[in-house]
C-alpha cells in the first residue's frame, strides 16, 4: 500500500492490513523483509536470466481461489482504517470535476449518441480544363456565346475581348478631339498628327462621334461652351452681320476729289477716332487671342491699374487660331460674345498654332500648310475676322499685333508668311492697325534671341523656353510698346504714364514700314 507517499509494507497492528498466507515463505509470524529480520544470503550459484516479457500465466490470478476471480484467503477488501472507499487516497490526485447539473444527463440516463457516422473526408474530383472561351481558332467563335463556369464571372479571353472593343469605341467617338490636340502641339511628330488625323476623317465618315456631339451640345450650355452642331464659319457670320446693318460690313477706302481738274483726289481718313479717356470715364480693352497674347493682356493690365484710363479684359485661349475652326471657332467666338460688350480698343493676336492644315468640307478635305490654296484661305479668314470687328459707327479700333520671330526648334515655320498677310490685310482696312512685333524680339542679326537688352542697357530673358511664349519680362516688354503705339491713336495725356525703362525697349526700335513676305509666299 502507500502511506503518505512512501511504499513500505503494512505495520504488524493493523488488522486490516493484507498478510501473506500462513503456507507460504513469509506467511504468518514471520516478520516483513525490512523490519527484524536477517537480509538474505547472496546466491552462489549461476544466476538464471529472466526475460524482460515475461509469458502471462494461465488460469486464475494468483491469491483466487480456484474457480473465483475473488481475493486469496486471508486478504481482506476493505481499505485500512482511516480510509473511505469513495474518497481519495491521502496524497492522490483529485478526481474529475462534478457535472454541471444543467447540462449533465438525468440519473440512469445514458449519454445520446451522435448524429450519424462522423463523415469521412473525401478527396477532391480530378481537375478537368475548361474548354476554350472562344473555343477553336476561327473567326465563328466570336459570333458563339459564351457561358462561364461561374455565375457572375466572365472567362478572362472574353474579358480582353471587351476592354480591347471599348477603347476601339473610345478611339473613334473622340477622335475629332485627338486629331485636335495631336495638330495643335508643336511638339509632336508628323506620324502622331497623321495618324490622328487618318482616324478623324474615318470617324467623320461613318459618324462615330454622333453620340459626343449629341452629348457636348446637352451640356454646353450648362457650362457656357458654344454648340458644336451650331457653328457658323466666318463668311456666314459676315454675311450675317451686313444683313443686320443694312448694308456692306466692309466698304473701300474712299476718295475726296474736287472739281475737275482743280486738285488730285485725296484719301479720306476713316480710322476711329475714340474720345480722351479719363480716370473717371475709361475705355473698353479687350486683349485676347491664342496664348502668345497673355503675356502682353497682363502688362495692359498693369498699365490700366496705374493710369485707370483702360478696363482690361483679357481673353487668351490656349492651343486656338483661325486654322482650326473646327477645334475654336474664333470669328463666332468674336461675333457673338466680344462684339456685343462694345470694346472701344480690340488688341488680338494670332499665329503661335495657325502654322499646319485648314480642314474643309467638314473635315472631309484639308489645305496643307503653306500651299498656294492655302494662303488664299488663311487669307480670307483673316480679312472675314477683322471685318465682323468693325463697329457700325466706326468708333471701335483694331490694333492686330504680329508674331515675334520663334526659334528654330519651335516647330512653327514660315512666320513671315503670316506675320505679311497680317500686314497687308490690315492696309486694306482703315479701322485696323498692325503692330509689327518683329524689331522689338530680334538680336542684332536680325533673328530670334532669347534675351534682350531693355532701354536701361540691363540684359533679361524675354522669350520661353519652348522658343515661342513670352517671359514675364518679355511680355512686359511688348507692352510698353504696343502702349506707345496706342498712345498716337489715343489721347492719353489724362494720365500720362511714367515708361519703366527697365522693362521697355530701348527707344531706337521702330517698326517696319512694310513688312517682307515669308518663304514660298505667293
Amino acid at each position: 500500500g502507500r502511506y503518505g507517499g512512501h511504499r513500505m509494507s503494512p505495520p504488524p497492528d493493523d488488522p486490516g492490513s493484507p498478510r501473506p498466507p500462513a503456507d507460504r515463505p513469509g506467511g504468518s509470524g514471520a516478520p516483513p523483509a525490512g523490519v527484524g529480520r536477517t537480509p538474505p544470503a547472496k546466491a552462489t550459484g549461476p544466476v538464471k536470466k529472466v526475460s524482460s516479457n515475461p509469458k502471462p500465466r494461465s488460469g486464475p490470478p494468483t491469491g483466487a481461489r480456484p474457480g473465483s476471480a475473488g481475493p486469496r484467503p486471508g486478504h481482506s477488501t476493505e481499505p485500512p482504517s482511516g480510509r473511505s472507499r469513495s474518497g481519495p487516497r491521502p496524497g492522490s490526485r483529485p478526481g474529475p470535476r462534478p457535472a454541471d447539473p444543467r447540462t449533465a444527463a438525468p440519473s440512469g440516463a445514458r449519454r445520446p449518441p451522435a448524429e450519424g457516422p462522423r463523415p469521412r473526408p473525401t478527396e477532391p474530383p480530378p481537375y478537368v480544363a475548361p474548354e476554350a472561351p472562344l473555343g477553336e481558332s476561327s473567326w465563328k467563335a466570336f459570333f458563339r456565346p459564351v457561358k462561364s463556369n461561374k455565375a457572375g464571372t466572365m472567362p478572362a479571353g472574353m474579358v480582353l475581348v471587351v476592354v480591347v472593343a471599348a477603347m476601339v469605341l473610345a478611339l473613334f467617338m473622340s477622335a475629332d478631339t485627338i486629331s485636335r490636340k495631336a495638330s495643335g502641339r508643336r511638339t509632336n511628330s508628323e506620324w502622331r498628327k497623321t495618324t490622328a488625323e487618318a482616324v478623324a476623317k474615318v470617324t467623320r465618315t461613318f459618324r462615330f462621334d454622333a453620340p459626343t456631339k449629341a452629348v457636348d451640345d446637352a451640356v454646353a450650355p450648362l457650362i457656357g461652351h458654344e454648340r458644336k452642331t451650331d457653328q457658323q464659319s466666318a463668311e456666314e457670320l459676315l454675311a450675317q452681320k451686313r444683313a443686320e446693318e443694312g448694308g456692306d460690313a466692309t466698304e473701300p477706302t474712299q476718295t475726296a476729289s474736287g472739281p475737275l481738274g482743280s486738285t488730285p483726289p485725296t484719301t479720306i481718313d476713316k480710322t476711329p477716332k475714340l474720345r480722351k479717356p479719363t480716370p473717371d470715364n475709361p475705355l473698353k480693352l479687350w486683349v485676347g487671342g491664342d496664348s502668345i497674347s497673355y503675356e502682353p493682356g497682363v502688362a495692359m493690365t498693369n498699365f490700366s491699374g496705374k493710369t485707370k484710363l483702360f478696363t482690361v479684359t483679357q481673353d487668351a485661349r490656349a492651343s486656338t487660331g483661325l486654322a482650326r475652326d473646327d477645334y475654336f471657332n474664333w470669328p463666332q467666338h468674336l461675333y457673338r460674345d466680344v462684339v456685343p460688350g462694345a470694346p472701344d480698343v480690340v488688341m488680338i493676336m494670332f499665329g503661335g498654332n495657325d502654322a499646319q492644315g485648314i480642314l474643309q468640307n467638314g473635315g472631309k478635305s484639308g489645305l496643307q500648310y503653306g500651299t498656294p490654296e492655302w494662303q488664299a484661305e488663311y487669307t480670307k479668314r483673316v480679312g472675314d475676322t477683322m471685318d465682323l470687328l468693325k463697329s457700325k459707327n466706326n468708333d471701335r479700333l483694331v490694333i492686330w499685333m504680329g508674331m515675334p520671330p520663334v526659334a528654330a526648334s519651335s516647330g512653327v515655320k514660315n512666320v513671315e508668311m503670316l506675320d505679311n498677310i497680317y500686314w497687308s490685310e490690315a492696309q486694306k482696312r482703315p479701322w485696323v492697325k498692325y503692330f509689327d512685333a518683329a524689331p522689338f524680339f530680334t538680336g542684332t542679326d536680325g533673328s530670334f534671341a532669347k534675351s534682350l537688352t531693355s532701354a536701361d542697357g540691363s540684359e533679361h530673358v524675354m522669350r520661353a523656353n519652348d522658343g515661342v511664349h513670352f517671359s514675364i519680362t518679355g511680355g512686359m516688354r511688348m507692352g510698353w510698346a504696343v502702349y506707345a503705339k496706342l498712345g498716337t491713336l489715343v489721347d492719353l495725356s489724362a494720365a500720362p504714364l511714367p515708361v519703366d525703362q527697365s522693362e521697355a525697349p530701348p527707344p531706337t526700335i521702330v517698326e517696319r514700314t512694310e513688312i517682307p513676305k515669308g518663304e514660298g509666299q505667293v
